[in-house]
């Protein structure tokens, strides 16, 4: 759970994302170009994002027996791109079908045809799970016009505002040690590293004595993973919220079958 690190993890807590904003703070758009020589290779990247189970919203044509991520078309100066979605929690997910349903019925007085259109599409999507890493490569690939635009669950954004007032973006909790000792494994949910830090203080007393859970934007993280290398990136971990990482067991146990060993659980230490 803890390692000396070099000044890239170091630094990360305080790194400063460039990406452009395109909505409020509470959707953090994630604008990734192809990685540069020097990063941290794609595959290894593409490990590290593949456990991460996120939620789309996808708008389902049975027509053309097709299935696509619902996205916005965006301009930004003279750039156009699509915009997709991506949520960290199911229920976040369906609560903005949801307005968006709200919104489309608000439209029927002055755009009825409109409202009519947006209608058909959202009554046709349904909530679907997904690797972070396959939406990571879809938004790299030097011929996509895609962007992501991440929404972070809204009890972990307090949670963290809580340890950094001014905190934007997806909350990723991990543990500083002190001593230029941090913590490898970055937590989606505050609650679940506070579990582990208890557990840890009863075994370790002496390492976890002066122990404190920072805050770092996904955002950030990615950025960084996407366009430096070191040992110290090379142990970083990801861990999904506990109902997504048991979700994600279960996709790979009825795509794999039960024969192989799928991704824990349950966090290690």
């Amino acid at each position: 759970m803890c390692a000396n690190v070099g000044a890239t993890m170091k630094s990360l807590a305080r790194k400063v994302t460039t990406f452009g904003l395109l909505g409020t703070t509470v959707l953090s758009p994630v604008l990734l170009s192809a990685q540069p020589v020097e990063a941290l290779p794609k595959k290894d990247v593409l490990d590290k994002l593949g456990p991460v189970l996120i939620y789309t919203v996808v708008a389902v044509d049975k027509a053309k027996n097709q299935a696509v991520p619902l996205t916005a078309e965006v301009q930004k100066g003279k750039e156009k791109f699509n915009v997709a979605w991506v949520f960290f929690s199911p229920q976040e997910a369906q609560k903005f079908v949801d307005k968006q349903k709200q919104e489309a019925t608000a439209l029927k007085t002055k755009d009825p045809k409109a409202a009519a259109a947006q209608m058909k599409i959202l009554n046709n999507t349904i909530v679907a799970p997904d690797s972070l890493a396959t939406f990571y490569e879809a938004a790299t690939s030097s011929k996509s016009a895609l962007k992501l635009q991440f929404v972070p669950i809204v009890q972990e954004v307090k949670q963290a505002k809580g340890i950094e007032s001014k905190f934007q973006g997806v909350p990723l909790f991990r543990v500083n040690f002190g001593k230029n000792r941090y913590g490898t494994s970055f937590f989606f949910s505050k609650k679940e590293l506070d579990t582990e830090l208890e557990s840890l203080k009863k075994s370790q007393p002496k390492l976890a004595r002066d122990a404190k859970i920072e805050v770092v934007p996904l955002e950030g993280l990615i950025d960084v993973l996407s366009r430096e290398n070191g040992e110290d990136l090379k142990k970083v971990r990801l861990l999904a919220p506990l109902e997504s990482r048991k979700l994600l067991r279960k996709i790979y146990e009825q795509t794999r079958g039960k024969d192989k060993p799928a991704p824990a659980a349950t966090p290690k230490k």
